[in-house]
């Protein structure tokens, strides 16, 4: 009984052991590295995708069959998102998956070809498996734009290369509110105020109220 116990404990050890050792390995305990920068442009050629983005490899694959197969030589694995995955449902998502290209060539039906701008975005670079990627990636861009005050503008672009995954979104400041109108309570403090006021006296009161509001915190 004892050498059971033994075995199986040495076991379970041994599974952590390898669990840990492939959980490194996909980059789980890797950080994403973040910074404000001004990228692009790039030339994409694609094939647009509906549904869920997880299987946006499906058309990367296909876009890379017909480069090669028409003499073009694919730069880089990318996919464009166009939709806020919190806002559109899974099944209306759109996106487009291909390869960044050198230059602008004539390509072959069905591709797409399509220029991404030069513009301001907050960049993200992951060390891992693609499969890890997005929940180390979303979590920390919304939480860097929560604290500095942006909001993405979509869409985002990914590229994907062998163990490394960038993540380029617009960003925009986020719009501020203004300030509140606060009416002062003595001014409508009873019935007989209604009354009792000349018309032009209340209006005076209620936007002398409202200069002295002050505005609510950012």
């Amino acid at each position: 009984m004892k050498r059971i116990l033994i075995f199986a404990l040495g076991l379970l050890v041994g599974l952590l052991v390898l669990l840990t050792f492939v959980a490194y390995r996909m980059g789980v305990f890797n950080s994403v590295a973040l910074s404000r920068e001004t990228r692009g442009p790039y030339l994409v050629a694609c094939l647009p995708h509906t549904g869920a983005y997880a299987r946006i490899s499906e058309k990367i694959l296909r876009v890379e069959q017909l480069l090669r197969e028409a003499g073009v030589t694919p730069v880089g694995r990318c996919a464009i998102y166009l939709d806020n995955p919190k806002e559109v449902p899974e099944e209306k998502l759109r996106s487009k998956g291909g390869f960044v290209i050198e230059s602008a060539v004539s390509l072959p039906q069905p591709l797409e070809l399509v220029n991404v701008p030069k513009r301001e975005v907050l960049h993200a670079r992951f060390e891992g498996h693609r499969s890890v990627a997005p929940a180390k990636i979303n979590p920390a861009m919304s939480e860097w734009m929560q604290k500095n005050g942006f909001q993405p503008a979509w869409p985002a672009i990914e590229f994907y290369a062998e163990g490394v995954v960038e993540c380029e979104i617009p960003i925009q400041p986020v719009p501020k509110q203004p300030p509140s109108l606060v009416l002062s309570s003595s001014v409508f403090s009873s019935p007989l105020a209604l009354s009792s006021h000349d018309p032009s006296d209340m209006i005076s009161a209620v936007l002398g109220a409202g200069s002295s509001a002050q505005p609510g915190a950012d």
